[in-house]
């Protein structure tokens, strides 16, 4: 996760903004690099990337969320954490799995429902949302949507 920290053009005016991105790189000069490539368009003025930290998830879920009357509508980025039951084949005997999810949601409600949705769908029944955290993440960056630089 990319933390950078520069001047945007807000309404009329540049503030100092400082915004969070994900970017599915594989080191931590990529993800300099990539965070200038990509935000490069938004900047005014003096750049910094002020923080890369190193996050994992199981899995990231994203949804085109449609517009309405032309207005774009505000999504956020939850991080759950869900505790599985399953079954060991070998033993018969039931384990516990923590896993870490990313899902792109309207509000923490519309995150729940779609994470239920996922885990049922995916035919796991046990399970369990310990946690369900609003992220400061603005955007995601996946390798397969980067160009080289």
């Amino acid at each position: 996760m990319v933390k950078a920290t520069y001047l945007k053009l807000v309404g009329k005016e540049n503030k100092n903004v400082s915004e969070s991105y994900l970017f599915e790189t594989l080191s931590y000069k990529d993800t300099e690099d990539q965070a200038i490539e990509c935000l490069k368009d938004n900047i005014s003025g003096e750049f910094n990337v002020s923080d890369i930290k190193k996050v994992s998830y199981s899995e990231v879920f994203d949804y085109p969320i449609e517009e309405e009357n032309n207005t774009e509508i505000e999504k956020f980025w939850y991080e759950s954490k869900v505790l599985l039951t399953i079954l060991d084949e070998n033993s018969g005997a039931e384990k516990k799995l923590t896993q870490k999810f990313l899902i792109e949601a309207l509000n923490i409600e519309n995150a729940c429902f779609r994470l239920k949705e996922i885990m049922e769908d995916s035919n796991n029944e046990n399970f369990r949302i310990l946690t369900m955290d609003e992220t400061p993440i603005l955007g995601i960056y996946r390798l397969s949507d980067l160009k080289s630089i």
